[in-house]
């Protein structure tokens, strides 16, 4: 009886460790990629306040956007500040900014699980200022 208990007890000791080094695997890389997701979510949401800033008064005094400066400077932006993965879109008054980042995994990586991709969008809208008095 004391041989079996020597290898149910190395069994138990093996399945711990690897319980540990998934549940240590899921926390870093977990961590890693709510970072990123948080990190491409804020500069997609200062990139497109950034594009809305590129816009000029009309002869109504209405807001006219001027999509392809509004697309230059989201994409030297975006360069600048790491994300090229990006698209850039003008609809009506508002500019959407969609960033897709790869976050490399540290301990995953022994998984196979090399990077993890994930997706940011934020929109703004041009605001030309007060045009009457209590508004």
């Amino acid at each position: 009886m004391d041989g079996d208990s020597g290898y149910v007890l190395t069994l138990f000791l093996v399945a711990f460790t690897v319980t540990l080094l998934v549940v240590t695997a899921l926390t870093v890389d977990g961590g890693r990629i709510l970072s990123g997701r948080r990190a491409a979510s804020t500069t997609a949401f200062a990139a497109a306040r950034l594009g809305a800033q590129s816009y000029t008064v009309g002869e109504s005094g209405g807001v006219v956007l001027d999509q392809a400066l509004i697309v230059s400077r989201v994409d030297a932006y975006l360069t600048e500040k790491g994300f090229p993965d990006h698209s850039v879109t003008v609809v009506g008054d508002v500019v959407t900014v969609t960033i897709q980042h790869h976050v490399e995994t540290v301990l995953l990586h022994l998984a196979g699980v090399r990077t993890k991709t994930v997706h940011a969008q934020g929109d703004a809208r041009p605001i030309s200022g007060i045009t009457k008095a209590g508004g």
